[in-house]
């Protein structure tokens, strides 16, 4: 799910949660500051490290994944956008620059391999933020991706080295000084961080072996059969941090 659809649904749902989801609603006693910003720029960082086992379908062939995915000082520009739903303030941009260090790793009875990168640049996807005045809350989205190298015994044809993670923030208040910084640990979800985990925040992962982490995460093999749903199964948490300010 891409960052301008996860921001608008998670902002009402923010808002509904709160109860203020209607143009009737109560004012707020100050103005939210970011109504009255029109760019906001600054940095988040990332630190997924999460493995599971499974068997491999018709045989008795354990295997372990694990995705071990470092983001750090990535940057983010946002730039203020009408909405289309009234009464809610939408900012959209991208990412660059900083580091996006990858050490995924495969490791059967008789096979392995290893995705890794060694913290270049990411290559830029997209960001956004939006909340709403009366509640003053604010979630931001950021999604970026890179080029991993695979090595090992591995069939790696099967596997995508495009890695691309995401991240959700958790619903929070903005100050009067319109600065944003936080930190959480928080959700991993395999849905890419859709709107499921609502003001709580998350991160998505996907490439290389994310889809065989999600089923032996679900089902303990790669064989869908009879497993929980994405919904009701644990897959981890992630640790997110961001700062950003108006300019």
């Amino acid at each position: 799910m891409v960052p301008r659809v996860i921001l608008v649904a998670g902002a009402v749902a923010t808002a509904t949660a709160a109860g203020f989801v209607t143009a009737n609603s109560p004012a707020a006693t100050q103005a939210c500051r970011l109504t009255s910003v029109g760019k906001l720029h600054g940095h988040v960082s990332l630190t997924l490290n999460e493995s599971a086992t499974g068997v491999i379908p018709d045989t008795q062939h354990s295997i372990t994944v694990s995705l071990s995915r470092k983001a750090t000082n990535v940057s983010v520009h946002l730039a203020k956008q009408r909405s289309r739903v009234p009464g809610y303030y939408v900012f959209l941009g991208g990412s660059s620059g900083g580091s996006f260090a990858v050490d995924d790793t495969y490791a059967g009875e008789e096979t392995s391999g290893t995705l890794t990168a060694n913290g270049g640049p990411v290559r830029s996807l997209t960001a956004g933020l939006a909340g709403h005045p009366n509640t003053c809350l604010y979630q931001l989205a950021v999604s970026f991706w890179t080029r991993a190298t695979f090595s090992g015994t591995l069939d790696g044809s099967r596997y995508s080295t495009a890695i691309t993670d995401s991240l959700l923030t958790r619903s929070r208040k903005a100050p009067s000084s319109g600065k944003l910084v936080g930190s959480a640990l928080v959700p991993v979800d395999a849905d890419g961080c859709g709107i499921d985990y609502g003001t709580a925040g998350c991160v998505g992962y996907s490439g290389g072996w994310s889809n065989d982490f999600t089923m032996f995460k679900r089902c303990g093999t790669t064989s869908a059969g009879t497993c929980p749903s994405n919904e009701d199964t644990d897959f981890g948490e992630a640790t997110i941090s961001w700062s950003l300010a108006p300019g």
